[in-house]
């Protein structure tokens, strides 16, 4: 059975018959995420390692858990697995990766266990967030690129601009020629850390511009405009309300996969009071 996930983007396949995942048409699942952007894959038999084998007949490559010293749990046994952020509060909406030039293409989630209350993922089309935008608000962002800017940063964090743990002499060597990025050394073996790119980029699959960054789970001292200037409260308080009426909540299943296009849809998380929720997510490059 499938049905829309949202009015012009997402599905739902489900299984009424536990079918194994590796049980789908590898060509009719690219050609479905290709059109609509986000997959739900629901009532399919899932373990640890058919949801690893899965995600690697999509991808070109998957980046290694660096995330796993921030704030997220490494999966035992899996060197391309961890948790999605660790606590019950609110995440706000973002691209996965947005500050970096390593952000991978397509995110997987697969949940073992959600909250008993609340604890949806968010997701956020930003297609759809560019076209409801007022043409002054989107002619800012479309003349004036923004900046990431870390300072101090540790391996944790200079190893997501690189795409694999390295020391800070290798990760300057790989990051010197970076489009848009500046790296430093900064005392006591750290990094300094800038990245220029746009908040409006063009989609991977269906070619048209989309309103993806991570303005808004970050504050003015990580993100700003290129040239330093702060983007302002209420700039920011239009584009959270932006985001939340172009969104639908992913209201999780035990067993639910979820395949998302992270060069259009921005995802976060409600905040969550009761019960144990555990959802294990790869990055991945697409292989198609």
């Amino acid at each position: 059975m499938i049905h829309p996930l949202a009015e012009s983007w997402g599905e739902v396949l489900e299984s009424s018959a536990a079918d194994a995942l590796s049980s789908l048409d590898a060509d009719e699942v690219i050609a479905r995420f290709r059109r609509r952007a986000a997959l739900l894959f629901r009532g399919f038999t899932v373990s640890n390692t058919s949801f690893s084998q899965f995600t690697d007949r999509f991808s070109a490559g998957t980046l290694p858990a660096l995330h796993a010293g921030l704030n997220r749990e490494r999966v035992p046994g899996e060197d391309h697995t961890m948790t999605v952020d660790l606590g019950a509060n609110l995440v706000g909406y973002h691209l996965e990766m947005g500050y970096s030039p390593a952000r991978p293409d397509l995110l997987w989630f697969h949940c073992l266990s959600p909250a008993t209350q609340g604890g949806e993922t968010i997701l956020c089309d930003g297609v759809g967030m560019l076209e409801k935008m007022e043409a002054s608000l989107a002619a800012i962002f479309r003349a004036r690129r923004i900046k990431y800017t870390f300072r101090g940063a540790g391996e944790a964090l200079w190893s997501l601009f690189v795409g694999e743990s390295v020391d800070r002499e290798e990760a300057l060597r790989r990051l010197r020629h970076v489009p848009g990025l500046r790296a430093a050394a900064s005392g006591a073996g750290a990094l300094d850390l800038e990245y220029v790119t746009s908040a409006i980029q063009r989609t991977r699959y269906a070619a048209v511009d989309a309103f993806v960054n991570s303005i808004i789970i970050f504050g003015p001292d990580v993100v700003s405009f290129e040239d330093g200037e702060p983007i302002g409260r209420d700039l920011r308080l239009e584009i959270a309300q932006l985001a939340s009426d172009c969104s639908v909540d992913v209201r999780w299943r035990a067993g639910d996969v979820l395949l998302v296009d992270n060069s259009r849809l921005m995802h976060g998380r409600l905040p969550f009071k009761e019960g144990v929720r555990r959802i294990h997510v790869r990055m991945s490059a697409a292989a198609f």
